[in-house]
């Protein structure tokens, strides 16, 4: 998946000292893509392929999860974080020798986290052509807290 993400057209100007008038250099650009690869053990081989067909920046590769696996991910932690208010629950109430009811609250937190982004020029800059790009994935970790409160019997 490409995308642009920018698209920037520069005219390059300097000034003649004799006339003060700016003469133009010619033009720069810049074209800053998003590349997306669902395939991790494909991340070396689309850097390598994008150096090789002239891009000249790599400016960062950032780890994150799909949307369909944010989705599964969130609705496992969301299950196991209600089992767990469950059974602390159950356990207070035992302890306080009481009857554990009905949730009669429950809320969710959900930490959004963020990935730091891979800097590919502080790995050591672009590889020899004779190697290939090597990228070691970062853990993708989701963190959330559910606030039950039981009705007491």
């Amino acid at each position: 998946d490409i995308e642009t993400i920018s698209y920037y057209l520069y005219k390059r100007e300097s000034y003649d000292p004799k006339t003060g008038k700016p003469i133009t250099l010619g033009y720069q650009q810049t074209h800053t893509l998003k590349i997306t690869v669902k395939d991790l053990d494909k991340t070396g081989d689309v850097i390598d392929a994008a150096t090789n067909a002239g891009a000249n920046s790599i400016q960062n590769i950032i780890f994150s999860l799909s949307k369909e696996k944010k989705i599964e991910s969130n609705g496992d932690a969301l299950r196991l974080a209600a089992d767990n208010a469950r059974e602390k629950a159950k356990a207070l109430a035992s302890t306080l020798v009481v009857k554990l009811g009905d949730p009669i609250s429950i809320s969710e937190m959900n930490y959004a986290y963020q990935p730091r982004p891979f800097d590919y020029a502080m790995a050591g800059a672009a590889p020899s052509m004779e190697q290939k790009t090597q990228i070691q994935p970062t853990e993708v970790t989701i963190s959330l807290s559910v606030n039950v409160v039981f009705e007491i019997k």
